[in-house]
């Protein structure tokens, strides 16, 4: 409808000029498979990620399930062969792999300044000391369960959106890129707590 109403000319022009379609999730309709699915084309069945956790057989203990158990190549690895890449904040890429660019983990990793968090590894250290702090993922979650209350939690989600833009505008500026690919997963924290 927005569309129609003259609201979304760049969205017009793509759905005119690309392709479009509705998708469909992944059959569990879980983030890791999901994620994993976009980055690389093919189903949990081919890509070996399926859920948040995974069982050891050897001591029945579970495991967090991260970007390491991916059994297939992300379209940013085909693409970054002889082209420049940024991939900024997607789910289900801890460890970050050593692309042409730069690569800055999601979700699955322990934090930003962890080891492997990131490629090249100094990147999130030169984000934080030219724009300030740069984190994964606050837990805006946790605050709400602390009792700081709806307004603050919707403040936290806008303060996070600024910091990752604010960091991206910068690698924009810094590579000479051909493929830029990020995340702002402040949207999926919004309609978990605020869904009724």
């Amino acid at each position: 409808r927005w569309i129609d109403e003259g609201k979304l000319p760049t969205i017009k022009r793509l759905v005119e000029q690309g392709v479009f379609t509705s998708l469909r999730s992944v059959p569990n309709t879980s983030s890791p498979p999901a994620w994993t699915s976009f980055a690389t084309g093919k189903n949990p069945g081919k890509h070996g990620i399926f859920r948040f956790t995974e069982r050891n057989f050897d001591n029945y203990r579970y495991i967090y399930v991260n970007g390491a158990h991916r059994k297939a190549r992300t379209f940013w690895e085909i693409l970054c062969g002889d082209k420049t890449g940024c991939v900024v904040n997607v789910p289900m890429t801890y460890p970050a792999q050593p692309i042409n660019g730069c690569m800055i983990s999601g979700f699955d990793a322990p934090g930003a300044e962890s080891e492997g968090a990131c490629y090249p590894e100094e990147i999130v250290a030169e984000l934080s000391r030219e724009n300030g702090q740069y984190w994964i993922m606050r837990d805006t979650g946790d605050m709400l369960r602390k009792g700081a209350g709806w307004s603050r939690f919707a403040e936290s989600l806008h303060e996070n959106m600024e910091m990752r833009y604010r960091h991206i505008r910068y690698l924009m500026e810094k590579f000479d890129w051909n493929i830029f690919v990020t995340v702002f997963g402040e949207t999926d924290l919004a309609q978990h707590f605020y869904w009724k």
